[in-house]
């Protein structure tokens, strides 16, 4: 591999304090590199001085753990493939900047990997390019507009910096609420609060109750809501559970003088709430008229002045149900999918359909017609026909979301703006749609690599 090449400059991820080896927040451990891709590049450091780079992206383990992405964040060092002891120093995840560079470990660089020898496809080496020239960008390591000479990849690096900082512009949260349920209400519904487009896990002990559904997509007003259901008075838990903004950690070489670079490991946080359910109250005649009832909650206790009435037979609770004629399905459809793609790449779109009515969505169908230039690749679960590629889904209970992935392969002809359209019926309601639209660029000719100067 040809060896990154990084300046010494202070950078706002990794802090003076922070890169002290030996520190009390710094762990000891081993990386033990897998595999790389990247390209050489030219970039721009912030006073406009021209730099010879490898920008791209390494596939790591720490000690025993997963294999993991790491970019550079130290543009005057070499980076050595191999394996090297190193301090592990996590990161301030309050910060907006870490928690972008996070956002970028995590979605935007290469989910395929080679061995060191063998080389990497084309378009997984661009991708690993512009997420690591993003990373530079967001650090201050390179200036933040046209770091680089060619128009084409810097309009696709401010796409993802701008991607990245919206994503992380607010913590993720999660939280549960609940309005307390009427005396001998069998039913409450539950609203799950968060980030816009947030997948959300929930669950609740067996014997506590049930929830109309098991997991939800938060809106785009960042909530989402389920029915929950006892049956029996007393306290139900439910708990709910999403990805988090993941830990962002800095690894810095303590063999030699080599380069720093950053990885991220994800994260899940939770919340829950304890909704209590009570007995209906039980109406005990006067027995002083016969006429006007006395309300009294379920007791053993004989009110004051009256005679013991005749045992009162306290009935069971009414199960509170939905029924299918009050209300109908609403299927709500999110698609998304890349702002900017190289033709000829291997693109990636997600679509959710969630079911934001009161009653279960029956013969639900998704349905993503390719545009021209665009091929199937892989779709889980789909059938492709036409150019239109489709998912029975089935049935869906109100709150409940399917999401499904489809990846499409471009011709590398293909240049310009492309809308992917897709659609969601059931039976009893509307058709909805949602698109994406991914403006592609012609492949760059081949890099020359510079030779390492470091």
């Amino acid at each position: 591999m040809a060896p990154h090449l990084c300046s010494r400059r202070a950078i706002a991820v990794l802090t003076a304090a922070a890169l002290v080896a030996g520190t009390a927040t710094a762990t000891a451990a081993t990386r033990t590199d897998d595999g790389y891709t990247g390209q050489n590049v030219t970039v721009y450091l912030p006073d406009g001085t021209a730099k010879a780079a490898w920008a791209g992206a390494v596939h790591t383990r720490i000690d025993a753990g997963d294999l993991r992405n790491v970019l550079c964040v130290d543009l005057g060092h070499t980076y050595d493939i191999g394996t090297h002891p190193v301090n592990v120093v996590p990161q301030d995840m309050t910060a907006a900047d870490n928690r972008a560079v996070g956002y970028i470990l995590d979605t935007a660089t290469p989910s395929r990997w080679v061995a060191p020898a063998t080389g990497a496809s084309a378009a997984d080496a661009h991708r690993a390019e512009v997420a690591q020239i993003a990373v530079w960008v967001i650090v201050g390591d390179v200036r933040a507009t046209n770091p680089t000479a060619n128009a084409a990849l810097n309009a696709e690096v401010a796409a993802l910096v701008a991607e990245a900082r919206a994503a992380a512009a607010t913590p993720t949260a999660i939280a549960l609420s609940a309005a307390a349920p009427a005396a001998g209400a069998t039913q409450a519904v539950v609203t799950v609060t968060g980030k816009a487009g947030a997948a959300v896990d929930l669950t609740i002990p067996a014997g506590d109750g049930t929830l109309s559904a098991a997991s939800v997509v938060l809106g785009s007003d960042g909530t989402a809501r389920v029915n929950l259901t006892r049956l029996t008075p007393g306290t139900a838990r439910v708990t709910a559970a999403t990805a988090g903004d993941g830990r962002v950690m800095a690894l810095v070489p303590t063999d030699y003088p080599q380069q720093k670079t950053v990885i991220a490991e994800p994260s899940t946080i939770t919340a829950g709430i304890s909704v209590a359910f009570t007995a209906a109250p039980v109406v005990i005649p006067n027995p002083s008229t016969g006429t006007t009832p006395v309300v009294t909650p379920p007791s053993n206790a004989t009110p004051s002045g009256t005679t013991t009435p005749a045992p009162v037979a306290t009935p069971a609770p009414q199960v509170a149900v939905l029924a299918q004629t009050a209300g109908a399905p609403r299927l709500a459809l999110r698609k998304t999918g890349p702002a900017r793609a190289t033709a000829g790449a291997v693109v990636r779109y997600v679509i959710t359909v969630t079911n934001r009515g009161t009653t279960e969505a029956r013969n639900v169908t998704l349905t993503d017609r390719l545009p021209s230039g665009l091929t199937v690749e892989r779709a889980a679960g789909a059938r492709a026909r036409s150019g239109a590629v489709r998912w029975n889904v089935g049935r869906l209970a109100p709150g409940a979301s399917r999401r499904v992935v489809i990846s499409v392969r471009t011709a590398s002809t293909v240049s310009g703006r492309r809308v992917n359209v897709a659609t969601a019926t059931a039976s009893g309601t509307r058709t909805v749609r949602a698109t994406a639209a991914t403006l592609f660029a012609g492949r760059r000719p081949a890099a020359v690599r510079p030779a390492v100067t470091g």
